[in-house]
C-alpha cells in the first residue's frame, strides 16, 4: 500500500495549492506534484495518460537514475 498526496497548483495563486481528489483530471499545462510514500519496500512508477492514450513515463527518469525501487517509509 502507498499513501499518494497530490496538489495542484493554480496559476492565479500558485503560491496556495489545492489537494487532488481521486478522480481528479489534469489538462495541459497543470503544474502538480505528488508525493508517495510506500509502506513497504516496492517498485515505483508514474505514468502521465494524454487525451489520445498516448503515455509518458514520468518517473522514474534520469534525475533518479532510472531506479523504480521505492524504500517502505520513504517519501517521493
Amino acid at each position: 500500500r502507498c499513501h499518494v498526496l497530490g496538489m495542484v497548483y493554480d496559476p492565479a495563486n500558485p503560491k496556495v495549492p489545492r489537494r487532488l481528489v481521486d478522480g481528479a483530471e489534469l489538462h495541459t499545462g497543470d503544474k502538480f506534484r505528488l508525493i508517495v510514500r510506500p509502506d513497504v519496500d516496492a517498485h515505483l512508477y508514474v505514468v502521465a495518460v494524454g487525451p489520445t492514450g498516448s503515455a509518458a513515463l514520468l518517473y522514474p527518469g534520469p534525475a533518479d537514475g532510472g531506479s523504480s525501487a521505492a524504500r517502505a517509509g520513504a517519501q517521493y
